[in-house]
């Protein structure tokens, strides 16, 4: 069982990406999804509207820690929505 204490929204971590460059992330929202951490966060690179690319990914307990696993059906569960609209208003507020 993962213990939800250690991820938070003020949480930042590091990823490595496809090359294998280490990127530092920020968590921007966390949601419970059938007993599972779902985690919404940025690298801060910026997509062709000058807006950050945001990722959802469900956070995985193993052995050596934690891991991420994508999830591409996110537009389905309603939580995962709802926390992106309310990001993407803050955005736009801005």
């Amino acid at each position: 069982m993962i213990d939800k204490s250690l991820i938070n929204e003020s949480y930042s971590f590091t990823i490595k990406d496809a090359n294998g460059n280490e990127m530092i992330c920020d968590t921007l929202a966390l949601i419970e999804n059938d007993n599972n951490p779902i985690v919404i966060y940025t690298d801060y690179t910026m997509d062709n509207e000058n807006k950050f690319n945001l990722y959802v990914s469900k956070v995985v307990q193993n052995n050596e820690g934690y891991t991420l696993e994508a999830i591409d059906n996110y537009e389905d569960i309603p939580e995962i929505k709802k926390a992106l609209d309310e990001i993407w208003a803050k955005q736009n507020v801005k």
